[in-house]
């Protein structure tokens, strides 16, 4: 042992008090040897000092175990977020714990205590089903230091990337549920109650149930496109690109994709128009797809940029619903050195966010099969989309659902006001006049304020981001009440419901809420009430379209078609959703969006706003209309949501910021003055 730290240490310890002494024996107790009890003899300054010094770095708890032993001791709202090891904290020339030093240090979510072990990233193979789920997480969050008895929540995780765990788990023959994964939310309580098949993943390949004969009922959110009144229903698309080995061929691109229609039948539906309404109905799966192919190899810059665009606007026309061809392809050659490009545009109705997910994992383990000459296996999805819609028709019958529409039906929607304009020259808020603007926070930002969301605030990023647009729009409008249509992904799980974690489809739902924020009131007062609020929403908004579409009851019917739609749309993408293996020069979503929608076709929405995690970094598109509002109006909300974001993960936040919510403790029958009275927070 180095005698140089150890006398060091020694001098130090003979510097603290008696009571500090005995505090850091009492800190030591659980590890430290001869110091495991009250009744422990007292040590000596140097038995102490080797202890400290020979202390390995993995007997460092993990970051389960030091949760663990504080949800013994705290409510769960106090909890911090992240925890991270230091040697020393910086001090003030005053001898204080200088906070702004401490807070510049890196921290993440999840991030593990100092002292993990560096052959930690040297892990063998997975082998049993522990190793092999904590591989899937690892990947999926982006952190190969998560541990079985980390929280996957508190790691970063959201509802969105576990649908995507769950899907990838099920290819390793690992098979869950998603209201499993909330009531276990670690590695360790998964695999004991997760149920495997068989442990190859081929197994989860089967074949097919043949689709459905006659009309199949619409979705909520299929009723909602369809009574918007656009002009061409058949431009209403999503794009994406997908990084392709050089040299593979088209015809081998055509077999892959072919073998992704055929096992994914939402690509192959089509929409008829009826005189009592819009139907669907299952078609046949196209025989190995058509793709254009474009040599780029001696285009610069700028050329293959034109390509991208003219391809981009080919695929996009030629959707056409009546077809049941939802999906188009195209194989650009050589856009950049030793590599190709799959562009794929696919209807809306056909696809979410989630949905790509799959189709583009789907169809990278489809050319590899047939680059290797082996027949395509996909697996199969968990439950066809058919099935899901029917599903959904029968519990819009169910009194617990019909329970709902007391709260739908009881809210205050009046007090909302109309969404000012800039102008009012009647020109019309169509695809045409949409413009973007948006911003970015920096890695240390985007840590700053998750870490921020769960240790001071008790909330999800979701909800620190909603209010701060709250907070923007109150201000700005000078009303205390802002109406919000809000996105889900609308896999949400209810009694009966079945696994869609492997469908795809469209399955987003739409709810409006009405959020009283105060003009006036502080980002972390707002932060408290548009929590309480969202989370008062029965089953996370997913009833609201059940009701106002699929209920038989007509004066239920009625009764949800006079709530107002709101003017206002917030979608939180949750994290980057891009396969792991896609570099990063690929074109963005953003980019490949130019020729998604018909130009003349009305826009759903005054403002539409959209948030999620690329990379690390938070960001936020606020979409407008230049015919109803200036570029500076919309700059303007942005920049003020940026500034409430910045109040609200600054780290050195007062203790009265954390105020305690009666959603957080949902069975203990509090309101929100006994929980103020409760925690001192009623001065």
């Amino acid at each position: 042992m180095n005698a140089e730290p150890l006398k060091d240490l020694v001098e130090r310890i003979g510097a603290l008090t008696s009571p500090q002494r005995s505090l850091l024996h009492r800190r030591l107790g659980l590890q430290a040897p001869g110091f495991s009890g009250p009744s422990a003899p007292p040590a000596t300054h140097e038995r102490l000092a080797a202890y400290l010094v020979a202390r390995p770095g993995s007997n460092l708890p993990s970051v389960g175990e030091l949760r663990k032993f504080l949800a013994q001791r705290l409510p769960e709202f106090m909890i911090p977020a992240v925890f991270i090891a230091v040697d020393t904290f910086p001090l003030t020339p005053n001898g204080k714990v200088d906070r702004n030093r401490l807070a510049a240090r890196g921290i993440r979510p999840g991030s593990p205590v100092e002292g993990e072990r560096a052959e930690e990233s040297a892990r063998p193979p997975p082998e049993t089903v522990d190793d092999r789920l904590l591989e899937i997480w690892r990947k999926a969050l982006g952190n190969p230091s998560i541990g079985p008895d980390d929280d996957f929540f508190e790691a970063g995780g959201d509802s969105i990337l576990a649908i995507q765990i769950i899907a990838r788990a099920a290819q390793a023959g690992l098979n869950m549920r998603l209201t499993e994964f909330f009531q276990t939310p670690t590695v360790s309580q998964m695999a004991a109650k997760i149920r495997t098949g068989n442990d190859r993943p081929e197994d989860s390949v089967r074949p097919a149930a043949p689709p459905p004969k006659g009309p199949i009922p619409l979705s909520p959110i299929q009723h909602w496109f369809f009574e918007q009144g656009l002009g061409d229903h058949d431009r209403w698309n999503q794009a994406r690109a997908l990084q392709l080995p050089s040299g593979m061929e088209t015809r081998q691109i055509s077999q892959a994709l072919s073998a992704v229609l055929r096992t994914h039948r939402a690509l192959n539906h089509a929409y008829i128009r009826k005189p009592a309404g819009w139907i669907q109905v299952a078609t046949t799966a196209h025989d190995e797809p058509e793709i254009e192919a474009v040599d780029c190899s001696d285009f610069d810059d700028n050329q293959r940029a034109e390509a991208l665009d003219r391809t981009l606007a080919t695929l996009n026309r030629r959707t056409r619903l009546d077809s049941g061809n939802l999906l188009h392809a195209a194989h650009l050659r050589r856009t950049s050195p030793g590599n190709d490009l799959l562009l794929v545009a696919a209807h809306h109705l056909a696809v979410d966010g989630i949905s790509w997910t799959i189709l583009l994992e789907d169809f990278e383990t489809a050319c590899t099969q047939v680059r290797r000459g082996d027949s395509i296996r996909l697996p199969t999805p968990s439950i066809n989309v058919e099935t899901w819609v029917n599903q959904l028709h029968a519990h819009a019958q169910t009194e617990s659902l019909t329970a709902q529409a007391d709260y739908w039906l009881s809210q205050p929607w009046s007090q909302a006001g109309p969404i000012p304009r800039d102008r009012n020259d009647g020109l019309p808020n169509s695809e045409a006049s949409a413009e973007l603007v948006r911003t970015r926070l920096t890695d240390s930002e985007t840590r700053q304020l998750v870490a921020s969301a769960r240790s001071v605030h008790a909330a999800e990023v979701n909800e620190i981001v909603l209010a701060a647009l709250c907070h923007a729009l109150s201000a700005w409008m000078q009303s205390d009440s802002v109406l919000i249509g809000i996105e889900g992904h609308g896999r949400e799980p209810f009694d009966g419901s079945p696994d869609v974690s492997r469908t795809v489809g469209w399955f987003t739902s739409f709810f409006p809420v009405l959020f009283s924020p105060g003009s006036s009131a502080d980002p972390a007062t707002i932060a408290a009430g548009v929590k309480g609020t969202l989370r008062a929403v029965p089953g996370k908004g997913l009833g609201f379209g059940l009701l106002n579409y699929l209920a038989n009851d007509p004066t239920l019917t009625r009764g949800m078609a006079g709530i107002p739609r709101p003017e206002i749309v917030f979608n939180h993408l949750g994290n980057d959703h891009s396969p792991p293996s896609q570099p990063d020069h690929l074109p963005s979503v953003e980019a490949l969006s130019g020729h998604a929608r018909s130009p003349g076709a009305p826009r759903a929405s005054v403002f539409e706003v959209n948030a999620w995690i690329s990379r690390g970094r938070l960001e936020i598109a606020l979409n407008y209309s230049r015919h109803l509002h200036h570029r500076e109006t919309a700059e303007a909300l942005l920049a003020r949501m940026t500034a409430a974001l910045s109040a609200l993960g600054e780290t050195g936040a007062s203790q009265k910021a954390i105020r305690p919510t009666p959603t957080d403790f949902p069975d203990a029958g509090l309101d929100q003055g006994d929980l103020d009275r409760l925690f001192g927070q009623d001065q």
